[in-house]
């Protein structure tokens, strides 16, 4: 791991550059060029590429997005947490506040593995596109 910056210090950097200031050119500086990335759709891409076409994606679907991370622990060069997403859905105009989770492994100041759950039901549920129905729909026992 990089001695001048500690595991907090990167993990909090990753969240400040690529998500609340929208700097794409931070998941190229902080990620390893084979990072393992679970949680992404399928993508013949690099995990570069691939992390940044999500970016790209999420952003261009929401405004004022942003994502902090709340409760983390450290374990060598593991981190994980979970935290909160927010931000406005542009088509439904509509806000969405719903939660994370994340694992991180450090290598030499850059990210080589990563996992992200995400609870999209919640923010689908929040811009109307899903309704609390569909769960009720998915975990109805058989007449």
């Amino acid at each position: 791991m990089n001695a001048q910056k500690t595991l907090t210090t990167l993990n909090t950097e990753w969240f400040e550059r690529v998500w609340n200031k929208h700097e794409r050119s931070a998941i190229f500086e902080l990620i390893t060029d084979d990072c393992k990335i679970g949680g992404l759709p399928p993508s013949e891409q690099s995990a570069k590429e691939a992390f940044a076409a999500f970016h790209d994606s999420i952003l261009a679907a929401f405004d004022r997005f942003t994502i902090t991370p709340e409760i983390w622990a450290e374990d060598g060069e593991t981190v994980v947490g979970q935290g909160r997403i927010q931000g406005h859905h542009r088509v439904t105009d509509r806000d969405v506040d719903f939660r994370f989770a994340y694992r991180a492994v450090w290598k030499n100041g850059l990210i080589a593995e990563a996992d992200n759950i995400i609870e999209w039901q919640t923010a689908l549920t929040q811009t109307g596109i899903e309704s609390d129905s569909s769960l009720q729909r998915l975990f109805r026992a058989p007449d």
